[in-house]
């Protein structure tokens, strides 16, 4: 059949074959983007007496539009063929946004300068743009006759045109759909690992709807449970009754506060369990009970071992420290015995050796008694000032150079006097003996704190990091007690106590105390 007579036959097919035209939109959710453009535009062919038909479609959020489709007898455009908005005709309409019918393009208004002058065999055609609402230009549609047929007229280009709002609902529907699927497939894929780890779980996690009601549960919850989820409270009590009260009484919380956690201890089992409780949508709650008995017995038996190596670290120390003393006062006191005209010199150094003893008693006591603080509030600044001009000598000794600074206009402090000078004082000491001559230790104080930064030495890491054991010590002479107590009086207050130091460069401890008059 002449392609003139499918020409006239086209206005009739519009309105004959409407049904086609709906079949195929409906069919774009069940066969796919792909087949849907196929059918359609094998049906423009048909319609329009086309011997070219394609569709572009924008490629992301780019300029640039990527062959989709194809139809009738003279389509061999090259796959994955592009077309950029603003090149060529297909380009000016994507540009525009406006209808184009073609004839030639060397004397269209809109093509003037657009087109390469070589290229002047055209056939007619027709170029829409496919227009969707909050994206603009999603793809372009292009009809084409050969030279055989009658040239396209006004009234194809305004069917074409309502054909093609058609096309870009249909594409616009098409994408969303897919979008929609998209996200549906990956919260089914999140929801699915989410539920995999849940269930790999090593702890019993539990899901209560408002009335205490399981409605969920893992494997691990399950393996407590057995099949008895609907009275989950029986199946409780036979693992424990104190865990099951303290359930009961941590789904209660969850009822007024956000997030509740919880310890339980059978002593008659010896048993102990953690609880973690939090609120969900629609008054539910997320249970996971995690029972902690071998980590506990572990870490009691930890402590235990600590506890026994710092008493054997302990007895070493006051051994070694009370030895010499010791040694003094029995050489001093034979020397005495077959020498008594020298009992007055080696008297002396007796009741100075005793008096070495007696500090370091007071020292261990003081490390082992509980402390008691009297809080008032004090210009830390005079404790620093006061301490500076006691030991001033010891700094010209060794030729460091003591600094002291105010860093805010009320540097007050709400703590026990005498515990923070202590502080202070052991820092300032350790400061200046880890400084060689010429060095610098610089006291700052403010409201809350107090800093002593030093020039000295410097510590290793490993150093740092055992700074506040107990028995501890870089000197040559020393108990290793001092900073301990100076880290039990900084917790007693609540405040930190924070040490930066590099070797070489010198140490800085910073010491922040809390709590208000």
């Amino acid at each position: 059949m002449p392609t003139i007579y499918l020409v006239g036959l086209a206005k009739a097919a519009l309105h004959k074959d409407a049904w086609k035209l709906f079949e195929a939109g409906v069919a774009v959710e069940h066969s796919g983007l792909d087949d849907y453009l196929d059918r359609i535009l094998r049906l423009c062919a048909e319609w329009f007496g086309a011997t070219g038909a394609s569709i572009f479609l924008r490629k992301g959020a780019t300029d640039r539009f990527i062959l989709t489709a194809q139809a009738g007898s003279d389509s061999n455009i090259p796959n994955h063929a592009t077309i950029t908005a603003g090149l060529g005709i297909a380009g000016t309409s994507i540009e525009s946004g406006e209808p184009l019918l073609v004839s030639d393009r060397l004397r269209h208004p809109l093509l003037e300068g657009r087109v390469n002058t070589h290229q002047v065999n055209l056939k007619s055609s027709i170029v829409v743009p496919l227009l969707a609402a909050n994206e603009g230009c999603i793809g372009v549609l292009n009809l084409s006759r050969n030279t055989a047929a009658q040239e396209f007229d006004q009234g194809d280009l305004k069917r074409v045109a309502a054909l093609a709002q058609h096309i870009s609902l249909a594409v616009s529907n098409a994408r969303l759909f897919a979008s929609l699927n998209e996200s549906r497939r990956a919260e089914v894929a999140a929801r699915s690992k989410l539920e995999s780890v849940v269930q790999s779980l090593g702890v019993a996690v539990l899901v209560f709807d408002a009335k205490n009601r399981v409605t969920d549960s893992n494997r691990k919850a399950q393996e407590i449970l057995g099949n008895a989820s609907s009275d989950w409270r029986a199946a409780l009590n036979q693992v424990s009754r104190e865990l099951t009260s303290s359930l009961v009484e941590a789904l209660a919380k969850t009822r007024v506060s956000a997030y509740v956690r919880a310890r339980v201890h059978d002593q008659k089992q010896d048993r102990t369990w953690s609880i973690v409780c939090a609120p969900i949508p629609e008054g539910g709650t997320t249970a996971v009970l995690e029972e902690t008995t071998q980590h506990e017995k572990r870490h009691r038996e930890m402590a235990r071992l600590a506890r026994l190596a710092e008493i054997g670290q302990m007895t070493a120390a006051i051994a070694h420290e009370i030895r010499n003393p010791l040694t003094g006062i029995r050489s001093a006191a034979q020397i005495i015995v077959s020498s008594p005209e020298h009992a007055g010199e080696f008297g002396k150094m007796i009741e100075e050796e005793v008096l070495k003893l007696n500090d370091i008693c007071e020292e261990f006591l003081e490390f082992s008694r509980p402390l008691q603080l009297h809080r008032k509030e004090f210009d830390v600044f005079e404790v620093a000032k006061k301490l500076g001009e006691l030991h001033g000598e010891e700094f010209e000794s060794k030729g460091v150079r003591l600094k002291l600074e105010i860093a805010s206009e009320t540097p007050t402090i709400y703590g026990d006097v005498h515990r923070l000078e202590q502080v202070l004082l052991n820092l300032m000491l350790n400061a200046v003996q880890a400084c060689a001559p010429g060095g610098e230790v610089q006291i700052t104080v403010r409201k809350g704190g107090f800093c002593v930064e030093d020039t000295g030495k410097g510590m290793q890491e490993a150093d740092r990091q055992k700074l506040f054991t107990p028995f501890f010590t870089t000197k040559p002479h020393g108990t290793g007690l001092g900073l301990c107590n100076v880290r039990k009086i900084v917790d007693a207050h609540d405040g930190k106590l924070q040490v930066w130091s590099k070797p070489g460069v010198g140490s800085t401890f910073d010491v922040e105390i809390g709590g208000a008059a």
